[in-house]
């Protein structure tokens, strides 16, 4: 499949930013990661003057963009990509920056000039809510959907049944903010840690409860076409207790900073993990009053954990649609959901073999 767009900017070079390297390397993207850091591979970001970081280059060596940075410095790079009217792809969960770069991404647009930008694409939000989207799409009337991930370790022997697979920063960061969902028709905010439920999956019983951005810009293609839509966060039976002690009855959830420094001295780091991914969607399909569920579990390889697999397998993904377009579908400006991605143009997506295997 031809691609009309090969070179890539990869900020951040992480865990995840690794995996996304290597994936779109292998599929004809000229991929040229930078970091903040020193780290072998990558080449250094420059500093102003002020001492912030300086982007601009990176930028407009590029065709594209993608940050797998922490969402703090999201909208300073996405700003940037606007500016030069380069296409733009995070991972990040966080609404508040996410509602910044789009809302940018439209006055630019409205100014006449070419611009996409599509955050939030990674795994949560990202690709559980174009599964959701493409069942959706096959009912003509929809009650419930369901979106429930968990990124695990394999096994866990501390009280908190968990062990780090992916980002200290982002998981406080989910476990705090308000949670939107879709309530008997309404959009509504919910606390955090709200929703306890307990769910069974291939026979095995998981907790699951509110997160903050998971369900990302699917929640806005449903409002006014469905009862009831949330996302939750799945982890071993007791994880939920835990975190809520620590949270709430210690209030770390008013200093965010000193949780992400206990949770990196306290929890150790695990690679032995697996991504549970599980979507329900009830109403009526062809007059019958029905439900149809997405299940699986992703495990790593020997080059890749879990969650670098199905992060990195979300936004490739994305990106790969984005550079096979080209200038046709460049002509659209502002904010391109992922959710816009036909189940279709998903079948022939080399990345997306990850999810539909």
């Amino acid at each position: 499949m031809e691609l009309f767009y090969t070179n890539v900017a990869l900020i951040g070079y992480g865990r995840v930013g690794q995996a996304i390297s290597s994936m779109l390397s292998q599929h004809g993207f000229q991929v040229t990661a930078y970091d903040a850091r020193e780290i072998v591979g990558t080449t250094q970001l420059p500093k102003n003057q002020d001492g912030s970081i300086d982007y601009s280059v990176a930028v407009s060596k590029a065709d594209c963009v993608i940050t797998a940075t922490p969402f703090t410095c999201n909208f300073d790079i996405a700003q940037e990509c606007i500016r030069q009217s380069k296409a733009y792809f995070d991972l990040t969960e966080d609404v508040a920056t996410t509602e910044a770069i789009v809302a940018a991404a439209e006055t630019h647009a409205q100014q006449g000039n070419v611009v996409w930008v599509s955050p939030q694409c990674g795994l949560a939000p990202g690709a559980v809510g174009m599964i959701a989207s493409h069942i959706v799409d096959t009912f003509e009337e929809i009650h419930d959907v369901k979106l429930r991930v968990g990124a695990l370790p394999r096994s866990a022997s501390n009280a908190m049944k968990y062990y780090l697979t992916w980002s200290s920063e982002g998981l406080v960061n989910e476990y705090i903010n308000p949670c939107r969902i879709i309530n008997e028709g309404v959009a509504r905010e919910v606390p955090a840690l709200d929703g306890y439920e307990i769910l069974t999956i291939d026979g095995e019983e998981y907790e699951a409860f509110y997160t903050s951005g998971g369900v990302g810009s699917l929640l806005k293609k449903l409002e006014g076409k469905v009862k009831n839509v949330d996302y939750k966060t799945i982890r071993y039976k007791g994880h939920h207790s835990m975190m809520s002690f620590l949270l709430h009855d210690l209030g770390l959830r008013y200093k965010p900073d000193l949780a992400v420094e206990l949770l990196n001295n306290g929890v150790p780091q695990t690679t032995n993990d697996v991504v549970v991914i599980y979507v329900e969607v009830t109403g009526r399909k062809n007059g019958v009053y029905k439900t149809e569920t997405y299940h699986r579990k992703i495990y790593g390889d020997n080059k890749f954990t879990a969650i670098q697999r199905a992060t990195a397998a979300g936004v490739c993904t994305v990106v790969h649609y984005w550079a096979v377009l080209g200038e046709v579908e460049m002509k659209r400006n502002g904010f391109v959901p992922c959710e816009d991605i036909s189940e279709i143009s998903l079948n022939h997506n080399p990345f997306w073999k990850v999810y539909a295997d």
